[in-house]
């Protein structure tokens, strides 16, 4: 598995995006190049964008209307 897209959003941030992943994938393809991960966060789920005040570990209601 390869990221479809990388850009640097910041001096010491990224953002990948993946088409499919496995448990841990960024972390061991950052650490396959010498980097490490603090701290990550899924921005989407398939066609689903996760809303931004949505705490860690936290849920939402999901409406047929959400998904396409």
């Amino acid at each position: 598995v390869r990221a479809a897209a990388a850009e640097r959003s910041g001096e010491h941030s990224l953002r990948l995006t993946l088409t499919e992943g496995k448990y841990h994938q960024v972390k061991r393809m950052l650490a396959a190049v010498g980097n490490r991960v603090l701290t990550l966060h899924r921005s989407r789920f398939g066609p689903l964008v996760i809303p931004a005040g949505l705490p860690a570990g936290g849920w939402c209601w999901v409406d047929a209307a959400d998904w396409p």
